[in-house]
């Protein structure tokens, strides 16, 4: 049952006038006319009693009536409703990232944004897989270190660029060099920048999966949670490590980074669905991280 027709029912049975109902509801004559026989055929009934020059409700369109105007208006009010949910859905952001990219200052974009657009809603959590959060729908925006090639249903925009180093110390016969190839690190003892709470880190995927293109697995010998322990480790000489170069503070002592050869993507992306809808909060933030890598 169309519950347009049902608020055109309502309409003409108040003014009991085909003419003014449809100038009331900007509709044709004609067209008024075959929804409130629709509704007839529907119910088995009619609604009205008619005559040469005039309409009048019939006993079932009085009993009627009450239900129509009742669904008519809760129909209006959900409409309402909806309106003021897209309203605020125009103006609200989620943004998703893992924990182990906080270091790429995203908590200072967030809030930059924020400050340059304060009538705008943003929230973010953090997820071991943002990129599935956004494909669920649970966020409106993900930083991710992803391969985007193979996902045609994502968009990216480059925030910032992010490479795998070599973390020798400094008397290593390879801490002279420009770059190496990982298939030159394969009798390396490795240290792994890994937290408990962070088992699946970037930093510890990125290992893995350089170790694997190369052929040979790592042989971890120790860990630790934080970047500056690991260079003093290494720079002890009890082995090395691979890191990402933002992870390391500038101007470390005893130890060489020298960048590994490879064509695997590190760097920060942030990513939306192509499906999106195109909302002005939507638009206004990819500008501002564009503006801001």
């Amino acid at each position: 049952m169309e519950t347009q027709y049902l608020h055109e029912f309502v309409i003409l049975a108040e003014q009991c006038n085909y003419q003014e109902a449809a100038e009331m509801l900007h509709v044709s004559q004609s067209a008024l006319s075959k929804h409130i026989q629709k509704l007839e055929e529907e119910l088995g009934e009619e609604l009205f009693e008619r005559s040469a020059r005039s309409i009048a409700l019939s006993r079932y369109g009085s009993v009627f009536l009450d239900y129509a105007r009742q669904i008519s208006e809760l129909r209006e009010e959900a409409l309402r409703q909806i309106q003021k949910v897209r309203a605020a859905d125009a103006r609200r952001l989620v943004v998703a990232w893992p924990p182990a990219l906080e270091r790429y200052g995203l908590v200072e974009l967030i809030t930059g944004f924020q400050r340059q657009y304060p009538d705008y809603e943003v929230h973010r959590i953090l997820s071991v897989d943002p990129v599935g959060a956004l494909r669920a729908g649970r966020c409106d925006f993900a930083f991710a270190q992803a391969d985007t090639s193979r996902s045609p249903d994502l968009s990216c925009v480059l925030y910032q660029e992010d490479y795998p180093v070599a973390v020798l110390p400094e008397t290593h016969p390879l801490a002279a060099e420009e770059s190496v190839r990982m298939e030159q690190l394969k009798s390396e003892k490795f240290i792994l920048h890994v937290r408990a709470e962070e088992s699946t880190t970037v930093p510890e995927a990125t290992l893995k999966q350089l170790c694997a293109s190369a052929g040979f697995e790592p042989v971890i010998t120790m860990s630790a949670g934080f970047s500056s322990t690991i260079v003093s480790l290494v720079s002890q000489g009890l082995g090395i490590s691979v890191m990402q170069r933002s992870q390391i503070p500038q101007n470390q002592r005893h130890v060489a980074l020298v960048r590994i050869a490879t064509p695997l993507s590190t760097d920060i992306k942030l990513l939306c669905l192509r499906s999106s809808r195109p909302l002005s909060v939507r638009s206004d933030f990819i500008q501002f991280v564009r503006q801001n890598s």
